[in-house]
């Protein structure tokens, strides 16, 4: 600790280092709890794999095991799933909220 003129201490320069890592865990905190909400919006055969895939490290074997389904099946809701989540990643207000649940607005392109 270096002294100021008044006597008393002030923190070492390594304050600031700890500061801007403070900072960032906050910043990782807000972006998985802002992942685990998108991810919560999803369909819940789609939630269920993302979760096993990517929180519970399960193969897509394992998966297909607990869910009675093929290993294409599996594969085929993780990339929805996936894709879901991008595309709420990139246009965040196509977005809104039903019943506590996020989903995306219905077109309303002329068919």
């Amino acid at each position: 600790m270096a002294k100021c003129r008044k006597g008393g201490e002030v923190p070492a320069r390594g304050w600031a280092i700890e500061n801007e890592a403070d900072e960032s865990d906050t910043a990782d905190v807000e972006a998985t709890s802002h992942a685990f909400q998108l991810v919560d919006a999803c369909r819940s055969d789609q939630r269920l794999v993302v979760v096993r895939r990517f929180v519970d490290q399960k193969s897509i074997r394992e998966i297909a095991g607990e869910l009675g389904r093929s290993e294409g099946a599996v594969k085929q809701l993780q990339f929805r799933a996936l894709e879901t989540l991008r595309d709420q990643m990139r246009n965040p207000m196509s977005n809104i909220s039903v019943h506590g649940r996020t989903r995306s607005k219905p077109s309303t392109d002329a068919v």
